[in-house]
């Protein structure tokens, strides 16, 4: 190592690196190109699909053509992505690492001198930082570590995230000039760089925890073990010192005096498995959309804001740091310190004492973590004595459960079935937590994704109905199943959630068909309307300024409007048929108009019959429609009692006259300017996008899915999570009711719920873990 000189450029394929050095880059490209290939396949596959979403739900023929030759492009270029990506990713190596401040997703040439940007390129610069800024902070300790090793191999200081090979924002640049060189437009581009952050960015935490394994196994660092949370010093300079981050040699040696602490500690790289899929999803960002996501606010001080850069990747020694920060505070507000224990029971006989809670079926779900562990503790000192205590790990294990389900109850309703269940799981995640460090690790963690589900069941946003009884039946099944194996079975959790899982995958597919039906149904009808618009038009411009007689203009007004909205129906607007039926209509209004009964016309009376005929008319109705209607009966004629009454004539039956209202259109009021915006915004929303509505004066909030809406008739249709109709909304009401804040749209970039109440609970440590305010700090 040390022959790299600081006189040589320092990149990582150098000709003058050591031949140690050289072998380290070769295994991690190796593995990087292992693990990359089925996520960067995953990444094609993911765009095929967008696109072809976009082309099946394009609102107009031009747009899905669009769509379609995108999606030929991306299939023409798919084969080569993987290679040329992992080839360029490989050939950066060999380039020195960019300068600290710069970002690999904002660098292209020209970055130096000031020059005009194009939006295009713009748009794709931000896209590209926004999604390497999330990456970073997913994976923020992974990635300290890895600066710290690299830097190593080039004997320089500590890596930024930005330089930091492999890193997010090496990634998106490498993504950003494979993508320059494939033959897509821009907006193909973005639905790529989105695609690569919902498969591939959502798995890159693994893949920087994989590189760092591997590194660690052939030498470089392989005792790094450091904690970057960082405090601000509180009292004495003394207590400053002690709360310094301690070397990682003198962590060793201290941890080395306390194995009670070492006990079942999992390694910082939990393990190498690459492919497990994080809950949260990434999905469209709607700038317009006012909701907030619970939690995500942070400390008014700056030092306190990036104690802890993300909600993920906190290790355990990190999580009880904060803990011990919260204690401090708390006794120094005067919180009497509880006196030290003389005898700590082990972790066997802590699991043993829990079982008994589990077995009663009552008392469990009365009671929360915090009421367990006081129970739990005045159970192990009946037996062992008033002195016993459990270990400081375990005590704070108990506590960071007590803070999360806290939170996770703050979410959903008292009364619903998943409050039920997740009072069920409280033991038997207890247990889980004390054997698995990697429960409040991971996010991962099956374990946490089986009680994300059962939390999701029972949202205050769900309405009873929306929620699917299948899935509440796998619910019910895999709590079922955690509760009877959970103390003989390790991997219960794993077991049950795999269950669920599946289950859960098949009710999703029976809600996209069910959705799929009902979008089917709403498009027949904006086409019927689309062509009874058409027929109307049609009528009219034939009748023009001349009247029908009254006895006939109600028939061809409503059944010829019938039966000429069949034909554009049937075969379009460029058919013969239809052109046929415009001379009949013009035929029938000159004869109407003439008022010439003198010379019946038999050919024309026939096609009208026929015309009739297919819209649901019995012969010998239709024989009299079409005398009349072609003035074949004497004008002076007493008007028939279908005449007299036309809600009891044939019209009032005919099948196209009950698919449309016939109801007048309300007068359009005018919209302002901010209605008007958001009607815009509306039209921009892909097809799926959820909306909050307010239900009540109480602020009761119910979420519907827009499944989709037409721009033709501005009608909008809502659907539940199971795929049931809701109702159609014009998109005018929905402009003026989101003005109102009564509508809002759900950004589905939220993290899922149990992740938003475990970010609420580190924000609630982080309070406690920068200097106390003081009485002149800003309000």
């Amino acid at each position: 190592m040390s022959s790299i000189g600081p006189a040589i450029t320092p990149t990582f394929k150098s000709a003058t690196s050591p031949r140690r050095v050289a072998q380290i880059v070769d295994h991690v490209t190796r593995t990087a190109a292992t693990a990359l290939t089925p996520l960067l396949q995953a990444v094609i596959a993911d765009l095929e699909d967008a696109l072809f979403k976009l082309a099946d739900q394009a609102p107009t023929t031009s747009l899905q053509s669009e769509y379609l030759m995108a999606l030929r492009d991306v299939r023409g270029c798919s084969a080569r992505f993987v290679t040329d990506f992992l080839a360029t990713l490989a050939d950066s190596l060999g380039k020195a690492p960019a300068p600290s401040g710069t970002t690999g997703a904002s660098a292209w040439p020209g970055d130096q001198a000031l020059s005009l940007v194009g939006n295009i390129a713009m748009d794709e610069t931000v896209l590209l930082n926004d999604i390497a800024t999330r990456g970073s902070k997913h994976a923020n300790t992974g990635l300290r570590q890895l600066g710290q090793r690299f830097a190593v191999l080039i004997a320089s200081p500590a890596l930024d995230a930005e330089q930091v090979p492999y890193g997010p924002h090496a990634l998106c640049s490498v993504l950003r000039e494979v993508a320059g060189r494939m033959p897509l437009s821009a907006e193909t581009r973005q639905h790529l760089y989105r695609s690569f952050d919902r498969k591939l960015m959502a798995q890159h935490a693994h893949l920087v925890d994989l590189i760092n394994t591997t590194m660690e196994e052939h030498g470089v660092l392989r005792n790094l073990r450091q904690s970057w949370l960082r405090m601000k010093p509180q009292g004495s300079p003394q207590a400053a010192n002690d709360r310094r981050p301690v070397p990682s040699k003198q962590a060793a040696e201290q941890s080395a005096d306390a194995p009670a602490q070492r006990e079942n500690r999992p390694s910082p790289h939990p393990g190498s498995g690459f492919g497990a899929s994080p809950g949260s999803g990434s999905g469209s960002a709607f700038p317009d959309s006012p909701v907030e996501l619970p939690g995500s606010a942070l400390h008014a001080d700056a030092a306190a804001a990036d104690t802890i850069d993300s909600a993920i990747d906190l290790t355990f020694d990190t999580l009880r740091q904060l803990l011990a920060n919260r204690r401090e505070s708390q006794h120094a507000a005067g919180t009497p310190v509880p006196p030290a224990a003389l005898v700590t029971v082990t972790r066997e006989q802590l699991l043993g004492a829990l079982p008994a809670f589990a077995a009663d079926d009552a008392r469990p779900l009365s009671m929360n973590i915090a009421q367990i562990q006081q129970d739990t503790l005045a159970h192990l000192r009946h037996q062992h004595g008033q002195s016993t205590d459990l270990a400081s790990e375990d005590s704070d294990t108990f506590e960071l459960l007590d803070l999360l389900y806290g939170n996770i109850e703050g979410e959903i309703r008292p009364s619903s079935t998943a409050a039920t269940l997740l009072k069920q799981l409280q033991v038997p995640t207890i247990k889980l937590a004390l054997r698995d460090r990697a429960f409040l690790e991971r996010p991962d963690h099956p374990g946490r994704q089986l009680i994300n589900a059962a939390a999701e069941a029972g949202a205050r946003w769900l309405d009873e109905d929306d929620v699917d009884p299948d899935v509440i039946a796998a619910l019910i099944e895999a709590v079922r199943q955690v509760v009877e194996t959970h103390q003989r079975d390790a991997d219960a959790f794993s077991k049950a959630n795999t269950t669920y899982q599946a289950r859960a995958r098949n009710s999703e597919r029976k809600a996209k068909l069910a959705e799929r039906r009902q979008v089917d149904a709403a498009r027949g009808k904006e086409k019927l309307e689309v062509a009874r618009q058409l027929a109307l038009a049609t009528i009219t411009a034939a009748v023009g300024n001349t009247p029908l007689p009254h006895d006939a203009a109600t028939l061809f007004q409503q059944v010829w409007l019938d039966a000429l909205t069949l034909t554009l129906l049937r075969h379009g607007e460029a058919s013969p048929e239809w052109t046929g039926q415009l001379a009949t209509t013009r035929h029938i209004v000159t004869r109407l108009q003439s008022r010439d009964a003198s010379a019946p016309d038999a050919a024309l009376a026939d096609t009208v019959q026929a015309s009739l005929s297919q819209i649901g008319y019995h012969a010998d109705d239709a024989a009299a429609v079409a005398q009349r209607l072609t003035g074949n009966i004497e004008a002076t004629e007493e008007p028939s009692s279908a005449d007299a009454h036309p809600e009891a004539s044939p019209v009032a039956h005919t099948r196209l006259a009950q698919e449309v209202p016939r109801e007048a259109t309300p007068e359009h009021v005018p919209r302002t300017d901010a209605e008007e915006a958001r009607h815009r915004y509306l039209l921009r929303l892909p097809f799926g996008t959820w909306l909050e509505f307010t239900i009540n004066q109480q602020g009761d909030t119910a979420r519907r899915r827009l499944a989709w809406f037409s721009s033709v008739t501005d009608n909008a249709l809502f659907v539940n999570q199971r795929g049931q109709r809701l109702g159609e909304q014009s998109l005018d009401s929905l402009a003026r009711l989101m003005v109102k804040g009564q509508v809002r749209v759900v950004d589905m970039t939220r993290p899922r719920l149990i992740d938003r109440a475990w970010d609420a609970t580190l924000s609630a440590l982080r309070n406690f873990s920068g200097r106390p305010a003081t009485a002149g700090d800003p309000a």
